[in-house]
């Protein structure tokens, strides 16, 4: 029997109160047994219900994300991989589904979470695999989480306080929000109100939809900003405006081109990060065999969601727009820096719309609520790793919660990127549960049917997902080491503008010592 943590459970294998809602199997960290069987019970939802719910839980913060990979792989590969990452995570949510039901034939218990999956398929291997990995993305995703949220309310609500330990000068305002929100945190690690948030799952779906409506309206509202951008300056002598291809030329070399292939597809399956709460989800569906044909739809409504923000994006971006949308959603750049087109992160100049301080508060607000569970499930899921006897104690609980708030504090202190806290979170944690343990216990479960070509196609798909594990770790982590030295935005001159460029804007700004000095 698998260890729980003592004194606390978490369920929340399949609300939608907040984002990422179906990132981790949250549900995961509970005792089984009969009390689970009857929860599961009293709430079977139609396969209409469930197919809502996963489009909902998709489309959070990924969306801030998604259009920034289109600097990778450009107008033609990016939504290809796109469609690649559905079709693996289709896959994926097929080989679960008939597991799953090919271990309750053979007498398994009832399956209500994914370590009970995981457990079934694999023995404690299974069960320590999904639980270590599970119990990391967790933290990634809480960290992500403050990140983004001090990142949106420096935004909204800029701090001008000076940052008492030095760095980046502009980068201290986020910091104290960073320090405020840890309040919240600590709230949220003695106080369990998630049961409350569960009986309030409206607010998630209404700040899902609201969200998505300001990214759809303040990316539209762009287009007109893209004729203000001078011609001279959209292409650099490295770097063209816009790519059909893979987009090479911004990489330092052929290893960092390699590498970033990596973190679009990390992104991506973090975006469809959902499997590993099918066994829960499947667990409430009135009709189990449905499953697959649910997930694979919701699927397809996010991809076409996902692809007109990607496309309008890029049409407006290019190869110069913000990793997170809501930096470029900005008005006044020619009154707030004349020339800024020549500019590094151009895009990022000027002050927010009203669009970007809606999407800024609203996604604040997702992750608060998101935070009133993920947090204290974050906690209970440590808890689950370590020996009961030290759970017991009351110092070693009190301890943990307050290790938890000051760790997220530290990683939000020192990451400025939540992309590229996002795609390390994927990469180095989610990939295990979302690619690789689904294929391993499908083929540990005997008499499951499976043609030669699909054998072939698995092979190449965990062959893919252990790449991504390795390479896709590599990637996030020099992108963060490497975040540091960028430039600030509206640094002048963006490297390798053209000369005309960089004339047209010294007729703008006689003064400036870039100017003066040539």
């Amino acid at each position: 029997m698998r260890r729980a943590a003592p004194e606390r459970r978490a369920d929340t294998g399949a609300m939608s109160a907040g984002e990422p809602l179906c990132r981790v199997d949250t549900g995961s960290f509970r005792s089984s047994g009969s009390g689970s069987s009857r929860s599961s019970a009293k709430h079977q939802v139609s396969s209409l219900t469930l197919c809502c719910n996963v489009v909902l839980s998709i489309t959070g913060t990924a969306v801030l994300g998604i259009s920034a990979q289109m600097k990778t792989f450009g107008w033609i590969l990016t939504p290809l991989v796109l469609l690649l990452g559905v079709l693996i995570t289709s896959e994926m949510v097929h080989l679960v589904a008939v597991t799953s039901e090919q271990l309750e034939a053979r007498g398994e218990r009832i399956l209500v979470s994914y370590q009970d999956f995981a457990e079934a398929a694999l023995g404690k291997t299974g069960w320590w695999l999904s639980a270590v990995s599970s119990t990391l993305s967790l933290f990634g995703m809480i960290f992500g989480g403050l990140i983004l949220e001090s990142h949106n309310l420096q935004l909204t609500s800029p701090i001008l306080w000076p940052w008492p330990l030095g760095g980046d000068v502009n980068d201290a305002g986020r910091k104290w929000w960073a320090v405020l929100l840890t309040s919240t945190t600590l709230f949220y690690s003695f106080v369990d109100i998630g049961s409350l948030l569960h009986n309030s799952a409206w607010i998630g779906v209404g700040l899902t939809l609201f969200c998505m409506v300001c990214v759809y309206g303040g990316t539209f509202a762009e287009f007109q900003s893209a004729e203000d951008f001078h011609d001279s300056c959209r292409s650099s002598e490295a770097v063209p405006f816009q790519s059909f291809g893979i987009n090479v030329a911004s990489a330092s070399g052929p290893l960092e081109s390699f590498l970033g292939t990596f973190s679009v597809f990390s992104y991506i399956m973090y975006a469809f990060a959902i499997v590993v709460t099918l066994p829960t989800l499947r667990s409430t569906m009135k009709e189990k065999r449905s499953l697959t044909i649910t997930c694979v739809v919701a699927f397809v409504i996010v991809a076409v969601e996902f692809l007109i923000i990607m496309l309008s994006y890029y049409w407006v971006f290019g190869n110069l727009g913000p990793e997170n949308i809501i930096d470029g959603l900005k008005k006044m750049r020619d009154e707030t820096l004349p020339g800024w087109w020549a500019t590094s992160n151009p895009w990022a100049v000027g002050v927010p719309t009203r669009f970007a301080e809606a999407l800024g508060w609203g996604i604040t607000l997702h992750l608060l609520c998101s935070d009133a569970i993920y947090v204290p499930v974050t906690v209970v899921a440590t808890e689950a790793l370590l020996p009961p006897a030290w759970v017991a104690k009351r110092w070693v609980s009190i301890l943990l919660r307050v290790a938890v708030a000051l760790l997220r504090l530290l990683v939000a202190a020192l990451v400025q990127d939540f992309i590229k806290m996002t795609n390390l979170t994927s990469a180095a944690c989610v990939t295990m549960n979302n690619i690789i343990l689904p294929i391993l216990a499908f083929y540990s479960v005997p008499d499951l049917p499976s043609s030669r070509l699909r054998k072939l196609l698995h092979a190449v798909v965990l062959a893919f997902g252990v790449s991504s594990m390795v390479f896709g770790t590599i990637s996030a982590i020099l992108d963060l080491a490497a975040s540091g030295n960028n430039l600030a935005t509206g640094t002048f001159p963006r490297p390798g503008i053209s000369e005309e460029c960089f004339q047209a804007f010294c007729q703008l700004n006689q003064g400036h010592a870039s100017c003066t000095s040539k």
